[in-house]
Formats: structure tokens, sequence, C-alpha cells
């Protein structure tokens, strides 16, 4: 079992921020302000109310007009609230750039593992990013989505259509993806809260000379190149990942990896930062002169691998309808599965 002696998942409720399902679908509804938020602003209440909205977000849908005041008075970003007062949500959807288009469907291959009319599981590529972003508008999960479904709830934007969380784009396995609003927006909330368990498979550089390990570093961005993270980089945020030998090699590990929080490059930058870099991650480890005497097989692996060696192997998680437990595991794709099998054989 991927989570033997992990502790059982937290029960989630049937309501989110103190809002029942039906109240969480896009069109007009009134959030009353408590007497313990009175004065303050309106942006720092919403974001405390709505953890699964970023602050930039929720600004933005003040700006947009997505959401006003009570009474036809007006409402900005700093507005201070009295207790009593309401905040009229007309629409939770992420206001569209200027300039920018709707997202394509695009018919781009889709490996479904588990369906249901509420959610789905994929099991995504190495090389797939999941949703679009700076310079890149096309060829991702969520256009693929979008031409298999047509219609995907868009409660975390209009560019993430039922993403829930996301993977890097070099990093494969099991992602879980919403067909409705209130599944999005409580899967997500499932997500922040640490109820949804995961495990990785990672293959990394080097022996450790442990058998567990739980790594605590904080993860911030890199002061020295914005798009790297970092132990200890600005902002930091607590990070904890444990990690378990499954396997050792010459030369390299196989591991199971449980992250307990989703910092961005989480894994990535923790077993790194212990000298010990997923391979293939030329980020955050670096190429490796191999030495001569390494089986060739074990250097046409490493050369047909696709792109990290890091896998999202299972996922668990409570229904948000039915609120039975679904337990997923997909194994190894041929790639990562062969470097192993050729690791095994040179031992």
């Amino acid at each position: 079992m991927p989570f033997d002696k992990l502790p059982a998942a937290s029960r989630g409720t049937s309501r989110i921020n103190g809002m029942k399902p039906e109240e969480l679908k896009v069109g007009p509804q009134v959030l009353k302000i408590n007497p313990e938020e009175a004065g303050e602003r309106a942006d720092i209440i919403l974001a405390r109310r709505f953890p699964e909205l970023s602050r930039t977000r929720i600004q933005g849908l003040i700006v947009g007009g997505k959401i006003i005041r009570g009474e036809g008075r007006g409402l900005k970003v700093g507005t201070r609230l009295s207790a009593g007062e309401s905040l009229e949500i007309l629409d939770w959807r992420k206001p569209e750039e200027p300039g920018r288009g709707k997202l394509a469907p695009e018919p781009i291959p889709l490996e479904v593992v588990y369906e249901d009319q509420h959610l789905l599981v994929v099991n995504k590529p190495a090389g797939l990013v999941v949703h679009p972003g700076a310079g890149r508008s096309g060829g991702t999960l969520a256009n693929a989505l979008l031409y298999r479904y047509q219609k995907l709830p868009e409660a975390i934007g209009s560019d993430r259509p039922g993403i829930v969380h996301r993977l890097d784009r070099d990093t494969s396995g099991l992602l879980l993806v919403a067909k409705d609003e209130f599944t999005q927006r409580t899967l997500s909330r499932d997500f922040q809260e640490r109820r949804v368990k995961k495990e990785y498979r990672a293959l990394v550089w080097g022996e450790f000379n442990r058998d567990e390990l739980k790594l605590e570093g904080a993860i911030g961005r890199n002061p020295n190149d914005r798009k790297k993270m970092a132990v200890g980089g600005l902002k930091s945020r607590e990070a904890v990942t444990r990690v378990r030998v499954l396997e050792r090699f010459k030369g390299f590990t196989l591991l199971r990896v449980f992250p307990e929080t989703g910092r961005t490059h989480q894994i990535r930058v923790h077993l790194a930062a212990l000298k010990h870099p997923v391979v293939g991650d030329l980020v955050y480890g670096r190429a490796r002169n191999l030495p001569g005497s390494i089986a060739p097989g074990i250097q046409g692996a490493l050369i047909m691998l696709p792109g990290f060696a890091l896998h999202a192997y299972a996922l668990e998680f409570k229904h948000p309808i039915s609120g039975k437990t679904l337990s997923l595991q997909e194994p190894l794709p041929d790639s990562f599965a062969e470097l192993v099998k050729q690791l095994s054989a040179a031992r």
C-alpha cells in the first residue's frame, strides 16, 4: 500500500469557508463581514475567507468589478469594512487580460485512469505542461482537457479549466481534475489543508546513508534567479517532505517521497539541497560525466529518459460528493522503469 503508516486523511466538511456548496457557484452571492473582521481591508478579508485564491487574484476581481460593496457603495482593494457590511460577489471567474484570447481546445492525447461525473484523474506524461503560462499559450494539458470535455469549471481561472493542482512539465504521473465548480473548489481546499495524500517515486544521484528522512527547509524564490526556488529563498514558506529509501543501486537511490506541503519545485529543491538531485533535473542538479565503467544499458536508459526521474505514483483523497476515499496508483512510465531495471541488473 502506498500510504502505509501514514496518518489517516482529515475528514472534509459540507461547507467551504463557511459557505454551502450551492453558494459556491458562478453568479451573485453575498458575503457578510463578521465583527472580528471590522476595520480590515476588503482584500485581506477575502484572502482569509478564500485561501485557494491568491491575493493578486482577489485584487484583480475587485478592480475588475467582479466583487462589489453592498448597497451600491464603491469598493477598492484597500477599502476597510465594518461589521455587518456585505460584499456582493458577482462572478468568481478570473478577469480576462486585455488582448488575451480564450484558451483553445487542442487534440492532445490524454490517458485517463479514473473518471466519474464529478472528476477525473489523468496520467500526465513527462514533457506536457499543465496549463498556459508566460511564453506558452497552447500545447498544454488544459488545452487537451477542453478538447475532450468542452466545458470545465474556471473557479481557479479561465486558463486552468478543471485544474486542481499541478505537476512540473518534466514530472510524470497522477493529476486530479474537477468537472464542476464545487468539486474544483473543494479539492483545491483539500490540497491546501493537506487532506490529500501524495506519494512520488524519485531516482536520485548518490546513495542515501539513511533509510528515512524528514526534510523541513522553507522554500522561496531564488534571489539570483527568479525562475528557480531555493531553501531559505525570498518570502520562504514552510515546506515538509518525507522520504524513504525503496532501493539502493551503485551511485543511485530510488526513493518513496511524501510531500506534506505543495510548494513550487518542492521535491526537487529539497533533494538537491541534500546533494541528491533528481536524475534528469538539470535545473537543480547538474550534468554528470558518467564513469567509463558504467554499463551501456544504464547509459542508454539515461539518454532515453524524456524528463525527470520523478513520478507522481499515488493519490489518496476523499471524494467531494460521495465522501468515499479513493486511492489510485500509476506504475512508473516505461523509460523510468527501464532505467531502474538496468540499474538492478548492474548490481
